[in-house]
């Protein structure tokens, strides 16, 4: 198949928090909501089982609010259907119109059905643009009217990426071929592991303490974090400032419940000392492992510590 319908299903709960950490150089805009959602309330009687259990289910970022109300109520000429992907995958499909860039544009967003109680977000394209998962959840938080700006935890400013957009696995399939792939959670405030020495350098300035661990193993000491290098790469980082905060919006003084509510129960538990540490499993873009760990002080619950790493 070709045309509008082709683009690759991906990403795995790529929105269980609030984003609140990322500014970004788009506008993102929804348009006509009273005779959107009017049209929505319409076109329900006809949905399949499938769409109704996307449209009535909602994201952990925002449990109070139905997907499908919100969706109405930002896009102008919303519309749900559902097919069962090559390799046999339920897969529900919305398409609305917005701006983008000051723009009309065409929204498209694909959920994967895992059984009847519950689904995990897919890809999202802007016309033509794949987006990556960082761009998504921003594009989410403000359907759902969400505060993408600042820390509403602490309550302080978080440094911005780079003023750019770029999007990122944006190789089209056919729209019955689901790929199902992992989150990104790969990087920690603007840092990202697979980085080289200088582009870290670009966000973090320069570092207070260097230390040579072995032969071309680095270890830098940052104001905001401590980065590891393996001659030239970011290969590990870790930051105790709650300044850094993790593309789901978790940073150190966040709570247990916090990171639960973003990354799940999917994780291993170990103690050090006074701290319990809850690591996550993930694999970059280019296959490669790593560990997400969040330290969690065991008399008050809240974070201690994070630290993101490659275990090959």
């Amino acid at each position: 198949m070709n045309g509008e319908k082709d683009f690759a299903v991906r990403g795995r709960h790529i929105l269980t928090a609030v984003l609140t950490t990322f500014v970004v150089v788009f506008t993102f805009c929804g348009c006509a909501k009273e005779v959107a959602s009017l049209q929505n309330e319409v076109m329900s009687v006809f949905d399949d089982e499938y769409v109704t259990q996307v449209k009535k289910g909602h994201l952990q970022m925002a449990p109070n609010i139905a997907i499908g109300e919100a969706f109405a109520n930002f896009f102008a000429e919303p519309k749900w259907e559902s097919f069962k992907s090559t390799d046999g995958q339920r897969v529900v499909e919305f398409t609305g119109k917005c701006t983008w860039q000051d723009k009309p544009a065409t929204y498209k967003m694909q959920f994967i059905i895992k059984d009847n109680t519950s689904f995990e977000t897919g890809a999202v394209k802007i016309n033509d643009t794949n987006l990556n998962v960082l761009e998504t959840a921003v594009i989410m938080a403000k359907i759902l009217g969400k505060d993408a700006a600042t820390d509403t935890d602490s309550g302080k400013a978080v440094p911005a990426p780079e003023q750019t957009v770029t999007a990122t696995n944006s190789a089209n399939t056919d729209k019955n071929t689901a790929v199902s792939r992992p989150p990104s959670n790969a990087m920690m405030g603007n840092v990202k592991l697979g980085d080289s020495l200088a582009e870290a350098e670009k966000v973090l300035g320069e570092p207070t303490k260097k230390t040579e661990k072995e032969t071309g193993k680095l270890r830098y000491v940052y104001p905001l974090m401590d980065v590891a290098y393996d001659y030239g790469e970011v290969t590990g980082t870790a930051a105790d400032d709650a300044r850094v905060t993790t593309p789901m919006g978790i940073h150190p003084g966040s709570s247990l419940q916090d990171v639960l509510n973003a990354y799940g129960t999917d994780y291993l538990l170990s103690a050090y000392g006074d701290l319990d540490l809850y690591e996550y499993k993930y694999r970059d873009e280019r296959g490669r492992p790593y560990l997400l760990r969040f330290a969690v002080k065991q008399n008050n619950g809240a974070v201690n510590y994070i630290s993101i790493r490659y275990t090959d």
